[in-house]
C-alpha cells in the first residue's frame, strides 16, 4: 500500500504550461493535443487525453468547461488555486474565463 501513490502516477504523459492573459473577460480554450498556440487558444502537445490538473492563477478565474462538460455556473478559482485527480472523466479541452486584466495562469495536466 505505500506505492499504491506511485504505482497509479506511473506512466502519465505529464504536461504544463504557463502564460499570461492581458485582458479581463478573455476566454482561452486549452487542448491537451498538438497545434499553435494562439492568446486564445493553448496547446499542451500531449500523447493523450488529461486525468487530472493543478491549476494555479495569480487572480481569480472561471473554469467554464471540462471535456465536453460546460458548466452552467462556472466554476470560480481563486488565487489558491484548483486541483482535480479523482472523480474526472479523460478530458481533451479545457475553457478557461479570466476576470481581470494581466492574469497569470500555470496549469499542470496528468
Amino acid at each position: 500500500m505505500d506505492n499504491e501513490r506511485a504505482e497509479t502516477n506511473e506512466g502519465r504523459d505529464w504536461e504544463n504550461i504557463e502564460f499570461n492573459v492581458a485582458s479581463a473577460a478573455t476566454e482561452i480554450t486549452i487542448h491537451t493535443g498538438s497545434g499553435t498556440s494562439t492568446a486564445t487558444t493553448k496547446y499542451l502537445g500531449k500523447t493523450a487525453m488529461a486525468t487530472g490538473f493543478v491549476l494555479r492563477t495569480d487572480k481569480a478565474l472561471e473554469v467554464l468547461q471540462i471535456h465536453t462538460t460546460v458548466f452552467k455556473n462556472p466554476i470560480s478559482v481563486s488565487t489558491d488555486g484548483m486541483s482535480v485527480s479523482k472523480h474526472l472523466r479523460d478530458f481533451n479541452t479545457m475553457v478557461l474565463r479570466t476576470t481581470l486584466d494581466n492574469t497569470n495562469i500555470k496549469l499542470l495536466v496528468t
